[in-house]
């Protein structure tokens, strides 16, 4: 009796489902099921059908129609990768704010593991004898494609960053054996495999051959369980972070300048403080300057409130579900004689 050779895009099918999210899903369920390391090796067993470039009988169209379907198939549902907060680049605590701030770099190693070798002799070009301790490295990463937003979750500007609020009481907890979800989309090229052979030394006879399998994601989402899997915090990659803070974009001081001094300021000596709110619509822009406090020139004021108009510039607030919101800015600016 001959048993049947399992096909490799059988097992990458079925590697997809069990480590696809589905909307609404407990993310406790998903990463018990949700399984990187087989992802990838799935993937890995399938890098020629994944990467395989135009051919020579094939035109363009049929080309790209091939390399649509594909991506159709691949990229079709969610998946997830489930982090320790360990493996990404810092994640921290702060206890006088009560929120943990965290950054994803470009490339997460989401999983690795070592297996020591036989010891063997050799010797070095000078002829000495050594004993080599050898061993075998497989790692696998996760190479995160971030979208180029000036601001929001995980955006370019602020280093794939992200903060939230979190009591100091359930903190410690969190951290140990909580849980960073990155749920993404596969795409192209999908999967990339490298070896690289170690380099023993008299000094360092260790010789460590690694085995590395990167995975292409663009991420969709960021999620952050406890250590029960239940969300505590999420926010759209690309979107605004729930509850995030009207923030200015670039220095308020260089909003105004002598240029939007009036000339007429120089005759008759203007001087005073502008004191006015900014009513900044979710869009980040200024739809409408407020005076509070008159520098006691109506010219002086409005020349003021033009130019904040004009050139300030805001990342917007947004509500618990990170939905951007109008809010107001309070700003002033100080005129001296001559505009200084």
């Amino acid at each position: 009796m001959t048993t049947k050779k399992t096909d490799p895009t059988e097992i990458l099918a079925t590697q997809l489902v069990l480590n696809k999210y589905q909307s609404g899903e407990d993310f406790a369920d998903v990463c018990r099921r949700a399984n990187f390391k087989n992802l990838a090796l799935s993937l890995g067993m399938n890098s020629e059908l994944l990467t395989r470039g135009k051919g020579e009988f094939e035109t363009s169209e049929q080309y790209a129609q091939r390399a649509n379907k594909l991506a159709e198939v691949i990229s079709r549902d969610s998946v997830a990768v489930c982090l320790s907060p360990s493996t990404i680049t810092s994640f921290s605590y702060h206890a006088d704010d009560q929120r943990f701030e965290g950054e994803l770099g470009e490339t997460v190693s989401v999983w690795r593991d070592v297996k020591n070798l036989r010891p063997y002799r050799s010797k070095t070009r000078m002829g000495i004898s050594v004993t080599v301790k050898p061993s075998l490295a497989m790692e696998f990463n996760a190479s995160l494609t971030f979208p180029s937003y000036p601001y929001g979750c995980l955006a370019d500007d602020y280093h794939h960053t992200f903060q939230f609020p979190y009591g100091t009481d359930d903190a410690p907890i969190l951290k140990a054996i909580g849980r960073i979800v990155v749920l993404a989309k596969l795409e192209p090229p999908y999967v990339e495999k490298e070896d690289t052979p170690g380099n023993p030394t008299l000094d360092n006879p260790y010789d460590v051959y690694t085995h590395s399998t990167t995975v292409h994601i663009k991420p969709e989402k960021l999620v952050v369980t406890d250590y029960k899997g239940k969300e505590v915090w999420s926010c759209k990659v690309g979107g605004l972070a729930p509850l995030q803070p009207l923030t200015p974009q670039g220095k308020p001081s260089d909003w105004v300048s002598i240029i939007d001094y009036p000339l007429n300021g120089y005759r008759e000596n203007m001087v005073g403080t502008v004191i006015a709110v900014l009513q900044v619509g979710s869009d980040g822009k200024v739809s409408d300057c407020k005076i509070v406090s008159s520098s006691g020139s109506s010219e002086l004021d409005r020349a003021t409130c033009a130019a904040w108009t004009k050139r300030a510039k805001f990342a917007p607030a947004s509500d618990k579900d990170g939905n951007p919101v109008a809010s107001e800015y309070s700003v002033s600016k100080s005129w001296s004689r001559y505009g200084l």
